[in-house]
């Protein structure tokens, strides 16, 4: 465990972006922006609304600040890491060396707000790891095929010909 922990602080991490959690947001926005608007006109509102309305705000915030924090992508040297849980952890390591390709995908949406999910196809098997709605995923493939051109290198100047 400690091997994976030196591993993810020397890497580069992302996080799921805040955007992913915009239509909570927004609608916690509108219920806010209604109690205010029947606060200033003077309407009148039961006191279990207004405390509905401000639990229900509190807990979007509160949720989706949670599941965000829970999960973690780190580019490391040799290793792409996908960390989540708190109190149990699931870690999966993924070698560099081991990369074969990797995809984008986007909806219309997540093209509008920059952010999107990167499919990292690996060489061994049929296996895929998904890294779910981060920001800029562009410049995430960018750094992983940086660390692919890295490794390579290294192992080309390594060998005994």
């Amino acid at each position: 465990m400690e091997e994976v922990d030196e591993i993810i602080l020397s890497g580069t991490r992302y996080r799921n972006s805040r955007k992913t959690y915009f239509p909570f947001y927004f609608m916690a926005a509108i219920l806010l922006a209604l109690l205010i608007y029947f606060k200033q006109g003077g309407l009148p509102l039961q006191e279990n609304i207004v405390l509905g309305i401000v639990a229900f705000v509190g807990l979007v915030i509160v949720i989706s600040e949670f599941h965000r924090i829970g999960n973690s992508y780190h580019v490391a040297p040799f290793f792409v890491v996908h960390r989540k849980g708190y109190f149990s952890k699931e870690i999966k390591k993924v070698a560099i060396a081991s990369i074969s390709d990797i995809d984008i995908k986007q909806s219309f949406w997540q093209r509008l707000l920059r952010y999107g999910c990167v499919e990292v196809h690996l060489f061994s098997s049929n296996s895929i790891v998904i890294i779910r709605n981060i920001n800029n995923p562009e410049s995430f493939v960018t750094l992983i095929e940086s660390e692919i051109n890295r490794v390579g290198k290294e192992g080309k100047n390594g060998r005994d010909d």
